[in-house]
């Protein structure tokens, strides 16, 4: 047998697998088809098993992103103007489509939904409503606006001196304003006669409050007050009730309407068709199609109140319990936003004449 040398047959092999093969006539090289790169469409792919050319792959490995531009088949893959490939027989990627479908849909649903009857030109989108958002938002700007305008013209007609005052003292202020300090000579002040609904107890036209610890029965002694005002009973100290008897409107947030106040009063027999229970203020658009309510707040509601004791002169007290609840958004125990809510309640109570 004979001897070979590992080396020279190593040598021999390695020497054999150095040069490439030429192209053969049938498209072939290097043993696979000549098909292009993915990702370039211009280079064959470096092996069957690859999708890339050799510079495409390079890339790879050097980290950058490709994205092929043709299909196994040769075809070009199509591409999103985001940027992103599409599906098949699609001309937008995933997240376009959606966008787009949403987009339809929104538009079909302007496209059947009543135009506004104030523009006839925007569609009503929120159910209930006559019109569309922008004349709603219009609409309500105005309101502000008149409000605003009212509400500086009242303040504006308050603050003119009455008869017999007259200007202190006025300088300008750091804003620009002329302020004044108006007074009025006592001389000039006419003296009234004090009333009671109480006679002694609780005056007329001014604001009475019961003070104690929790559990110790005002509202238990409000409610018989409630019961001889309107009853006309004599009050229980015996003096009589010079009123006859009189409404009262009722404020309560602590006890129950229909469990404990009714009941109370039942017991004190008071006449319950002279007693108005506050539950709520009711806000309307001026057509009543848009409603909204909340609770009765000083703050906010102080001058309708006092409008409305001028409305309705049989009603003789007001009763809040307990006061603290209505004051709305002001801090009880801050004397600065408290006075001006306490000086309503008493201007409205002496404007109606009774107690409050």
């Amino acid at each position: 047998m004979e001897e070979t040398n590992p080396q020279a047959s190593r040598a021999a092999i390695l020497e054999e697998d150095a040069p490439l093969p030429p192209a053969e006539p049938n498209g072939k090289a290097n043993g696979h088809a000549e098909v292009p790169c993915l990702f370039c469409a211009k280079n064959p792919r470096k092996s069957d098993h690859s999708d890339y050319c050799m510079g495409c792959f390079q890339k790879r490995l050097d980290g950058v992103k490709l994205q092929p531009i043709i299909n196994a088949d040769g075809t070009p893959i199509k591409t999103c103007r985001c940027g992103k490939q599409t599906k098949p027989n699609s001309s937008y990627c995933e997240e376009c489509n959606k966008k787009i479908t949403r987009a339809a849909r929104i538009a079909d649903k302007r496209k059947h939904k009543p135009q506004c009857q104030t523009c006839g030109k925007n569609p009503i989108l929120d159910e209930g409503e006559t019109e569309c958002f922008e004349c709603r938002s219009d609409k309500v700007m105005r309101e502000v606006e008149e409000s605003e305008r009212k509400r500086i013209a009242r303040q504006s007609a308050e603050a003119v001196p009455k008869v017999g005052e007259y200007r202190f003292h006025t300088e300008e202020s750091d804003d620009g304003e002329n302020v004044t300090i108006v007074t009025i000579r006592m001389s000039e002040i006419k003296t009234e006669k004090l009333e009671w609904l109480w006679q002694d107890r609780i005056p007329s036209g001014n604001i009475t409050l019961f003070g104690g610890q929790p559990g110790c029965g005002k509202s238990i002694v409000l409610l018989d007050i409630i019961a001889r005002a309107t009853t006309g009973r004599e009050w229980a100290d015996g003096s009589p009730n010079t009123l006859g008897a009189r409404d009262v409107l009722l404020l309560a947030s602590e006890d129950g309407e229909a469990d404990t106040i009714k009941p109370r009063l039942i017991a004190a027999e008071a006449d319950m068709t002279r007693i108005h229970f506050v539950r709520r203020v009711l806000i309307e658009s001026k057509d009543k199609s848009a409603k909204r309510k909340r609770a009765l707040q000083l703050s906010h509601d102080i001058r309708r109140l006092k409008n409305a004791l001028k409305a309705h002169p049989e009603v003789a007290l007001v009763a809040l319990d307990p006061i603290s609840a209505f004051f709305g958004d002001v801090d009880p125990n801050k004397d600065k936003q408290i006075r001006p809510v306490m000086e309503g309640i008493c201007s409205a109570s002496i404007t109606s004449q009774y107690p409050t």
